[in-house]
């Protein structure tokens, strides 16, 4: 729902919360940026507010419109992939298997995992939302693993 140039979110008690224009634009580019960096596109939704003085009171709902945002960017610019990996599932349910059939299954296999630990580690993550500290600590652990990792390999 848009109120004059910003989004209005639903928020638990009822109230509608009105998000300007700009923060939707910058939170929705920092996804973009982020996304495709071996980094937590999540995280920095959760810090961008926060060191630029906004209320990190948007709510899932505007998490999940730019990720949608992102998810839809991707399979526009993979469009020859996406139909690709259509015909082979509907090749599968006819029980053919061909490559892209194979690969479509295999994506789908590989999903699994996330999906069974996201059941898990819901409750916490939401936890997670509003712990600043935890957050950052937890992206600056992880790229200095990815440094490590970067830095052991590039000597092979």
């Amino acid at each position: 729902m848009a109120i004059f140039g910003g989004a209005g979110i639903v928020a638990p008690a009822g109230e509608i919360r009105v998000l300007p224009l700009y923060q939707i634009a910058v939170l929705a580019l920092v996804q973009g940026i982020f996304e495709f960096l071996p980094i937590s596109s999540w995280a920095h939704l959760i810090m961008v507010p926060a060191l630029l003085g906004w209320a990190n009171n948007y709510g899932l709902q505007i998490e999940m419109a730019v990720h949608v945002g992102t998810l839809v960017a991707v399979m526009v610019y993979f469009w020859r992939e996406m139909w690709r990996l259509a015909r082979g599932g509907m090749q599968l349910l006819t029980g053919r298997m061909s490559g892209d059939g194979k690969l479509l299954l295999l994506l789908v296999l590989a999903t699994l995992p996330l999906v069974a630990a996201s059941f898990v580690v819901k409750d916490h993550i939401a936890l997670l939302r509003e712990n600043y500290a935890a957050v950052a600590v937890a992206m600056i652990g992880f790229g200095l693993l990815l440094y490590a990792v970067d830095a052991a390999f590039m000597q092979i």
